[in-house]
């Protein structure tokens, strides 16, 4: 999925995703009702693809807004550990160089702010049929979103 991150504002960069990336979402959508066993989704950073992502797969099954801020949050506290995953993968000689961008990259890029995932759900929420209704735009079908909200709603076998 790609998205524009040339953007200051986090907001752009969702609304950019919102935009562009419907067909992409649907896909992963349809990986995770597909999928013989538990999907992972992920992205350098693990907040803005793999959050607005999980946010749709939420959202679209009747998770409660408050619950998919609430995820998407978490990644504020786990920041630190992102940038240190992202110097670790770097050549030894490179460390100290991504250490510096990333201390002094827009703040953005590793932050966030409630209100990026708040005008995302409020997007997905104002298209016809909520998140479900924007996937299925996208191509996916009633089936797939009953088969999503079987995968990640019901209650897993014994």
């Amino acid at each position: 999925m790609v998205a524009n991150f040339e953007s200051t504002k986090l907001t752009d960069v969702y609304e950019s995703i919102f935009a562009t990336c419907g067909d992409k979402l649907a896909r992963i959508a349809e990986t995770v009702t597909t999928s013989p066993g538990p999907t992972l989704i992920h992205c350098a950073g693990g907040k803005d693809r793999t959050g607005v992502a999980v946010a749709v797969l939420l959202s679209a099954v009747g998770v409660r807004r408050a619950e998919i801020v609430k995820d998407f949050l978490i990644t504020t506290r786990l920041v630190t550990l992102i940038h240190d995953r992202l110097v670790a993968a770097e050549h030894p000689r490179k460390r100290e160089l991504v250490r510096q961008r990333l201390r002094t990259s827009d703040p953005w890029l590793l932050d966030t702010p409630t209100v990026a995932i708040e005008v995302f759900l409020d997007r997905l929420e104002s298209h016809d049929g909520g998140a479900a209704g924007w996937l299925m735009r996208w191509g996916l079908d009633a089936e797939g979103i009953s088969a999503l909200r079987t995968r990640l709603v019901a209650e897993p076998p014994l």
